[in-house]
């Protein structure tokens, strides 16, 4: 069985470095997509630091934001503003304040990801790993996933509860089924046998693993520009490398 080679997008990808859950697929397993970042002080480094990073933001519909984007160590907390709840507001009065960083409001207009991927001329989609600080609900309620063929999506679960709930129902209404992983990230494996789906978690913590953790892949982040912080941890290589996943995911594709 030859190794499978895939296509992901990840939109809200930081500077393509820094806790990208791409990152590892691009460069160790040879997978190709788009890594998309709104926030500008960060996009000119996803650009300059992956193969195809994109300055873009995704809204459905497409229309203008109001953007507040921080650099630096503060840029994760960077979001539209009518999506941020009381705490991200307060974040942007002190993060920039206290690590002195900067804090700029911009306004961006909004792109449908289908527009992006004719644009690539990406007909299929493997991954999908969403971290819009809001956006994931309007996204998966609009985007066709049967037309794109996606197999996992996985998003940063930064909503509260009550929309946690509404996205995970929506979403096996689609015909995925949960997968646990560890962090703040949840991931959703399509099930192609609809009559089978099953909303069951699976651990990850599978001590059989085919492939080397992704601490020994020698992606060193001080090496890249525009890197403030750790690298992601290694929770892709293990949902990757992962002997259940494989059967779940790339036994469906006959690879």
């Amino acid at each position: 069985q030859k190794d499978f080679v895939g296509t992901f997008v990840e939109f809200g990808c930081s500077n393509g470095i820094r806790n990208s859950n791409s990152l590892l697929l691009e460069r160790e397993y040879g997978w190709n997509g788009l890594c998309i970042e709104p926030n500008p002080f960060e996009a000119k480094f996803a650009i300059k630091n992956r193969k195809h990073g994109i300055h873009a933001l995704l809204s459905y519909p497409a229309q203008d934001y109001k953007y507040a984007a921080m650099s630096g160590h503060c840029a994760q907390g960077s979001g539209i503003v009518e999506f941020m709840n009381e705490k991200s507001k307060n974040n942007l009065r002190t993060c920039p304040k206290a690590r002195g960083e900067q804090l700029n409001y911009v306004t961006i207009p909004g792109v449908n990801l289908e527009t992006l991927l004719n644009e690539n001329h990406i007909p299929s989609v493997t991954w999908i790993s969403a971290d819009c600080e809001g956006c994931e609900w309007t996204f998966i309620q609009n985007f066709d996933f049967d037309k794109y063929d996606v197999r996992v999506f996985s998003y940063e679960t930064s909503a509260d509860q009550a929309t946690r709930t509404k996205i995970e129902h929506l979403l096996i209404e689609k015909g995925f089924s949960k997968h646990d992983w560890k962090g703040n990230d949840a991931v959703y494996v399509r099930n192609l046998h609809r009559n089978t789906l099953q909303n069951t978690p699976v651990s990850l913590d599978n001590p059989d693993q085919e492939l080397p953790p992704a601490s020994n892949l020698r992606i060193v982040p001080k090496d890249i520009d525009g890197t403030v912080g750790s690298q992601a941890n290694n929770n892709v290589d293990k949902l990757i490398s992962n002997k259940l996943f494989k059967n779940d995911f790339a036994g469906n594709l006959n690879v």
